[in-house]
C-alpha cells in the first residue's frame, strides 16, 4: 500500500470544531513547512500473525490467520508559525481537541496523494510531550481493537443473473484486486423456486463449504440475507413480513466463506433456481 500521508480524525467528526476536523501528517514534506511533522510511526506492519490450524482434510491442513491488538505509535514534531502568534501550546491543543470524541476513538486515514486507501480505528492509550525542549515533540499511542486495515467504503460487485454463470462453468468470480488480507462479505440472493437447501464451495478448494439446510426448505420468492463479516456474520431468510434466522441450521463442518485477494470462484447448488440481488465487502489490508 502505497503511502503519501496519515491524517488523525476524530471518530464522527461533525461532532468537532471544524478548523480543527483532522490533522495531517505528510511524508512529503522536505523542507518541513507543516505545523505536524512526522518523525516516526511504528506498529502499521503485520509483525505478528499467528496461525491455528482448525481443520484437516486428508493431508490439507487448514490455517486461520489472524493479527492481535494492534498498537500505533505516531511521534510528531510541532512546527508552530510564530510570524503568526502561534505557539507549541495551540499545536498540542488541536491535537488533544482530535482525541476528544463522543465515542472516544480516533481514525487513521492512510491517503495516496488525495485518495483514502484505508483507515484504522482505535482509542489513544497515550499522549506524551516534550514541554522543556527546545524542539518540541507528542507521542500520541493508539491502541486497534480491530487491528486490520480496512477501506472507509464498501465496495459494490456487479452481480445479475442466477449464481453459477461467472467466467467457468458453475461458479461466479468476485475479483478482489485490492484488498492484501481474506475478509468476509455480503450477499443477498433471491429464490426463484423452492429449494431444499443452500450449499456454498469454493470452486477450487471443495473443502471449504458452507451449507444450510432450514426446515421446509427455501420457498419461492425467499430472499436468503447473507454476512460472513468480522462481527457480523448473519444469515437469514426475508419471507414476507417474516424474518427466520438460520443459525440453527448451518452444519457440522461449515466455513463461512471469505474473499481472498485475487479471483475469488464460488459455487452453488441449485444456481439456476437462484438469481443474485446485491454483493459487497469491505477491501482489507494487513498493513501497508
Amino acid at each position: 500500500m502505497k503511502v503519501t500521508n496519515i491524517e488523525i480524525h476524530p471518530d464522527f467528526t461533525p461532532d468537532v470544531i471544524p478548523s480543527v476536523a483532522f490533522v495531517d501528517l505528510s511524508f512529503k514534506d522536505p523542507k518541513g513547512s507543516n505545523p505536524y511533522n512526522v518523525i516516526d510511526v511504528t506498529g502499521l506492519d503485520a509483525d505478528d500473525i499467528a496461525a491455528s490450524m482448525y481443520r484437516e482434510f486428508g493431508l490439507a491442513k487448514i490455517y486461520s490467520l489472524a493479527l492481535p491488538k494492534r498498537e500505533v505509535a505516531i511521534q510528531i514534531g510541532l512546527n508552530p508559525n510564530f510570524a503568526n502568534n502561534q505557539s507549541y501550546s495551540d499545536l498540542r491543543d488541536n491535537l488533544y481537541k482530535i482525541i476528544t470524541s463522543r465515542t472516544g476513538q480516533v481514525q487513521l486515514h492512510f491517503k495516496n496523494g488525495t485518495t483514502t486507501t484505508a483507515g484504522l480505528f482505535g482509542v489513544v492509550s497515550k499522549f506524551d510531550s516534550t514541554h522543556f525542549e527546545r524542539t518540541q515533540m507528542v507521542t500520541i499511542i493508539i491502541q486497534c481493537t480491530e487491528p486490520l486495515l480496512k477501506q472507509l467504503t464498501r465496495e459494490t460487485v456487479s452481480v445479475s443473473g442466477p449464481p453459477g454463470t461467472g467466467t467457468y462453468p458453475s461458479q461466479t468470480i468476485i475479483t478482489d484486486n485490492k484488498s492484501t488480507a481474506p475478509h468476509g462479505f455480503k450477499m443477498q440472493l433471491h429464490f426463484a423456486a423452492a429449494v431444499p437447501s443452500l450449499s456454498l464451495q469454493d470452486f477450487n478448494y471443495n473443502f471449504y463449504y458452507f451449507t444450510a439446510i432450514p426446515v421446509g426448505g427455501f420457498l419461492t420468492n425467499d430472499v436468503l440475507v447473507f454476512s460472513s463479516e468480522v462481527g457480523d456474520k448473519t444469515i437469514y431468510i426475508s419471507r414476507g413480513a417474516n424474518t427466520i434466522y438460520l443459525a440453527d441450521v448451518i452444519q457440522t463442518g461449515s466455513t463461512w466463506p471469505l474473499l481472498y485477494p485475487g479471483d475469488n470462484g464460488f459455487a452453488f447448488t441449485y444456481a439456476n433456481l437462484m438469481r443474485w440481488d446485491s454483493f459487497s465487502h469491505i477491501p482489507t489490508y494487513w498493513g501497508i
